[in-house]
């Protein structure tokens, strides 16, 4: 068995492109549902940067060409797919991969922080569903560790640059500066959230906040000390404001060019600057161009000025740490009979306390969040020391028949004990 990684990313298309497989959190498990049948386990990652299909297969040459073909299948464009525009890695190549994919050496922006919560999202769908299987299971959660090890080691958690900061930066510097300016943002996920949080912090005159979400749109204003404004007025709001901030997950362009053409006129053409984060890009193509729009597109924010670039000393660090935790990686099916049990163990456990949490979530809704927190402080030590037990007689014992008693009582079959037999003969 292998498991495989197909996917585009900045690095390999244009961001154009790359917009033409993302696919947005809403369709995630469609998207999983359509192509999990082809294979042992399947998780895919979707973000601005990069569409990735993490998939365990029974082969390896026809695998590569399947799972090849899924990511093609996902071209919005129906252009079909490069071979240039794509990668395709298998074995430990996919763990360094995905290891510095979480360690933001793989971002557009070196570094940025966002990538480590986008990657937990996708493994807890692909989780969610019953189609991650233990290979990928122990993928995504050494990826996942090992990121935040690596990047706390190297220093990289300590300068985190994101798109948002740069868009802030840009914007500053296009406009003139911020005091006096109003400011409006089309969008109210983590982008749009960091971008109004940090506009509070400068001394605009006013600024608003859109979603098609009215909802989100009022609970980020009341922590962003803005004006929530309904989606449908959008429009109108363009003719008010001197800096546009845009980062939805629209499929099509939501800035059209006639509509820009209609704000300029209402304005007279009084200048109007605005940061198209999406991808694809919210602002149609040739809206820029039109007399008073300065646009400024994710494509410009890639490349950050050298002051806010990452040293070279702690890039250096970050790689020669991502090597490292590669090799210590095993997939399960390079583990011994009781490793095996251990995993499979904690996963259930883990699986039981969560489901049993979610079942009382009702009953908790009351709660301040730190007495929820420490509610799941409590249920893990409770685990923790029930399974101390069972887990130091696995590490002691070597035979499979011994194992396989161990497991018996907790209900786990172990189909992965099955395939360690293999590895035993």
């Amino acid at each position: 068995m292998t498991v495989f990684v197909a996917g585009i990313s900045h690095k390999t298309a244009p961001m154009n492109r790359v917009g033409d497989f993302k696919i947005n959190p809403e369709d995630l498990e469609h998207s999983l549902g359509s192509l999990s049948s082809r294979f042992i386990g399947l998780a895919i990652l979707s973000t601005c940067n990069r569409t990735e299909i993490y998939a365990e297969t029974d082969g390896e040459a026809t695998s590569e060409k399947e799972i090849r073909a899924c990511l093609a299948a996902l071209d919005k464009s129906g252009g079909g797919l490069n071979v240039d525009e794509a990668y395709v890695l298998h074995g430990k190549d996919v763990v360094s991969h995905l290891t510095r994919v979480a360690t933001g050496l793989e971002s557009a922006i070196i570094g940025e922080p966002h990538i480590v919560g986008q990657i937990s999202d996708a493994f807890a769908c692909s989780a969610d569903l019953g189609i991650c299987s233990p290979s990928l299971t122990e993928l995504f959660h050494h990826a996942i560790r090992a990121g935040r090890r690596i990047r706390r080691t190297a220093g990289i958690s300590a300068r985190p640059p994101s798109i948002a900061t740069l868009a802030i930066a840009a914007a500053e510097a296009s406009s003139g500066g911020y005091p006096g300016k109003s400011v409006f943002t089309i969008g109210a996920g983590d982008i749009g959230e960091e971008i109004a949080l940090g506009i509070q912090r400068k001394d605009v005159a006013a600024q608003f906040i859109t979603s098609r979400s009215l909802e989100k749109a009022e609970s980020l204003s009341s922590r962003a000390d803005a004006y929530p404004i309904a989606f449908s007025q959008m429009p109108d709001s363009l003719v008010a404001v001197d800096i546009v901030f845009t980062c939805t997950s629209s499929d099509s362009p939501i800035l059209s060019r006639e509509l820009l053409r209609e704000t300029m006129r209402a304005r007279a053409n009084h200048p109007l600057v605005i940061v198209d984060l999406a991808v694809p890009g919210d602002v149609e193509p040739g809206g820029g161009d039109i007399d008073g729009i300065t646009l400024i597109d994710i494509d410009e924010l890639q490349n950050p000025p050298p002051g806010r670039q990452m040293p070279s000393e702690i890039l250096n660090l970050a790689e020669e740490l991502v090597i490292q935790e590669t090799a210590r990686f095993k997939f399960p099916t390079e583990s011994a009979p009781g490793e095996l049990f251990v995993r499979e163990l904690a996963l259930l456990a883990e699986n039981i306390r969560r489901s049993e949490l979610e079942r009382t979530a009702s009953r908790l809704s009351t709660l301040a969040p730190a007495e929820r927190l420490a509610i799941e402080h409590m249920t893990k030590s409770i685990v923790k020391r029930i399974l101390a037990g069972p887990i130091q007689y696995a590490k002691r014992q070597s035979d499979q028949e011994s194992i396989r008693l161990a497991a018996e009582p907790f209900g786990i079959g172990l189909e992965s004990l099955t395939k360690a037999e293999y590895l035993a003969a």
